[in-house]
């Protein structure tokens, strides 16, 4: 997961970030139609690496749940 979020932020760095300062300085629909499927991008994979914490936080619930009680001594 380390290496796809180190793509994502260079991605939002190098591409996306820019493209929206470009589409701020300019006005240019063309550059406002790009921007828009970028941020589009950009909610795709925030939502899905959210589903993905969602999805290992409820499977370590699960495997905590399942141990056996250990008694305190």
């Amino acid at each position: 997961m380390k290496t796809e979020l180190d793509q994502h932020l260079i991605k939002e760095r190098v591409v996306e970030f820019p493209l929206i300062k470009v589409y701020a300085q300019t006005n240019n629909p063309e550059t406002f139609s790009k921007v828009m499927q970028a941020i589009g991008e950009l909610v795709t994979e925030h939502e899905g690496a959210g589903r993905l914490r969602n999805y290992e936080r409820s499977q370590v619930t699960i495997m905590f749940l399942m141990m056996p009680a250990i008694p305190l001594v």
